[in-house]
C-alpha cells in the first residue's frame, strides 16, 4: 500500500520544526504496527528562494519507508508512506493533521500486492513465458495464461 498525502494550509511554524517532523517519523511506524529499521533522518534545505526551502525527513521501516517534505513559506507538505503491509491510512492522515495543522489535503492510495516472485508468471507478446526467476514455464509444467491487451499476463499460483 502506498499512501500519498499532499497537505495545504498547514501551520508554517510547525512545518519549519525539525522536532515536529522527527516526532511524526519516530512515532508513526509504531502507531501502524510497523518497525523502524533506521534512525529518523531530517534535513533542512536552505536556498536562495524561501518558497523552495523546507525540511525533508524519512525513516526506513521493515515494511518499506515513510517520508515527508515541507515548504513552510507555502504552507505545504507532502508525505509518502509505502508499505508491503496494509495499514490504516486514517491513522496517518490524522497524525499529519494534528502534527502540522493541515487545513485541507489530497489523499491518494495506491494498492500494492506483494507477490511471491517464485510463483509469478509472465507471458510476453513473443510467446516466451518465464516465471519471476526467469525459468522456462514449460520446464516447470506451468500453463499458458490468457492474453491481455498489452500482451503481458501476471498469474499467481497456490
Amino acid at each position: 500500500m502506498h499512501l500519498i498525502v499532499d497537505g495545504f494550509g498547514c501551520d508554517p511554524e510547525r512545518l519549519s520544526s525539525a522536532p515536529a517532523v522527527r516526532t511524526f517519523l519516530d512515532e508513526t511506524p509504531e502507531a501502524l504496527g510497523m518497525r523502524a529499521i533506521s534512525p529518523v533522518h531530517v534535513c533542512q534545505y536552505q536556498g536562495d528562494d524561501p518558497e523552495k526551502c523546507g525540511l525533508s525527513g524519512f525513516v526506513l521501516i521493515a515494511e518499506s519507508h515513510l517520508a515527508i517534505h515541507t515548504w513552510p513559506e507555502r504552507g505545504v507538505l507532502w508525505a509518502d508512506i509505502f508499505s508491503c503491509k496494509p495499514f490504516d491510512s486514517k491513522v496517518v492522515v490524522g497524525a499529519l493533521v494534528e502534527a502540522f495543522g493541515i487545513g485541507h489535503c489530497k489523499v491518494q492510495i495506491v494498492e500494492r500486492d506483494l507477490v511471491e516472485v517464485a510463483y509469478l508468471q509472465v507471458e510476453r507478446l513473443d510467446g516466451r513465458s518465464v516465471d519471476g526467476y526467469g525459468c522456462d514455464i514449460e520446464r516447470l509444467g506451468g500453463s499458458s495464461p490468457q492474453a491481455v491487451e498489452r500482451g503481458v499476463t501476471w498469474r499467481t499460483y497456490d
